[in-house]
């Protein structure tokens, strides 16, 4: 019996490949995204413990300003910040994308080495079918020389 031999078995072992590098990049991504969001909810806190009001009795006026100047200053930072976040999240989508894509192209040559497989598998056992016909015959004919 012949050994079944793959004709595609370098692309489907780069298709293997390319799935598992588009895994990592896809966790990467997520990673980035994961931390970005992180530095966005830092500065949306910090921008809610600076509206505590100030108490009651003095009013120092230097503070305020500096107060107020600090609030714009994270109202910026969030505000680039979310768009940071909204990059990161368009990167992940287009890394799924590219991940799910590999996996159909993976899926799809393993189908074919499979049905491939069963096609070798269906002629090896026609072929030793034929060859015991064939033992089978020889032997019947000896039989009917020998009576």
């Amino acid at each position: 019996m012949a050994q079944f031999s793959f004709s595609l078995q370098t692309v489907l072992n780069f298709r293997r490949a390319k799935e598992g590098q588009a895994k990592e990049k896809l966790a990467g991504a997520l990673q980035f995204c994961q931390r970005e969001e992180e530095i966005l909810e830092n500065y949306q806190n910090k921008l809610v413990e600076s509206l505590v009001p100030v108490p009651c009795g003095k009013l120092d006026l230097d503070r305020m300003v500096l107060g107020e100047k600090y609030q714009e200053t994270l109202e910026e930072r969030i505000h680039m910040q979310t768009t940071r976040v909204l990059q990161a999240e368009r990167s992940v989508d287009a890394c799924r994308s590219q991940l799910e894509k590999a996996r159909q192209e993976l899926h799809m040559l393993e189908k074919l080495k499979e049905k491939r497989y069963c096609q070798y598998l269906y002629e090896e056992n026609r072929r030793e079918q034929l060859v015991l016909d064939d033992l089978a015959l020889s032997l019947h004919r000896r039989k009917e020389k020998v009576l």
